[in-house]
């Protein structure tokens, strides 16, 4: 997953003072393995949903041809 991505998913963590031990308890995995994901560590494709959905967050691909 992009680095800005996950830039992002920390700042709103921040923001809204969501511990990576909280967000973790709420979609069901380890505090070790989300920080994994957060760090670039590992990737978990199929939880990066869950993670946009806990922090009611969508990701929106759009083309890099600058094209809607």
């Amino acid at each position: 997953m992009n680095k800005e991505i996950r830039r992002q998913i920390k700042a709103v963590m921040k923001e809204r003072g969501i511990s990576q031990e909280l967000l973790a308890e709420q979609i069901g995995m380890r505090r070790t393995n989300l920080n994994q994901m957060l760090n670039a560590e590992t990737d978990i494709p199929q939880r990066w949903q869950d993670i946009f959905n806990a922090l009611g967050k969508k990701l929106v691909l759009i083309d890099d041809d600058g094209k809607d």
